[in-house]
């Protein structure tokens, strides 16, 4: 569970492995998280959070270390229906999006 100010994003799932397309290999992860309020339980799910994470086997061929603490985090209000997405990227196109984000000066935050 990861808290925040006035609440917390509750891990709804173990996390969905996702495979290249003939299913070799695992690429990387899907985790659902939902918004739980400190103080007013009425607004309890009213948040989804999808968490995307690279697989351990593609963390390991990183060049750059930084890239290995980033995750893809999509947040939008609850619909009341089931968030779908296109799971269909090679491994040579999010190495290429690692590496232009890296090159592009992405800053790390932490708090």
């Amino acid at each position: 569970m990861e808290t925040i100010k006035y609440g917390s994003w509750a891990q709804q799932n173990k996390g969905k492995k996702i495979l290249v397309e003939d299913g070799s290999l695992i690429i990387r992860y899907k985790r659902s998280l939902s918004y739980k309020n400190k103080k007013d339980s009425s607004l309890n799910g009213r948040w989804l959070m999808m968490e995307y994470f690279l697989a351990d086997s593609l963390l390991q061929e990183l060049k750059y270390e930084e890239a290995k603490m980033f995750v893809i985090c999509a947040i939008k209000k609850n619909p009341g229906s089931k968030i779908r997405g296109n799971t269909n990227a090679t491994i040579s196109e999010y190495k290429r999006l690692i590496d232009r984000v890296m090159q592009e000066g992405v800053h790390l935050q932490t708090s």
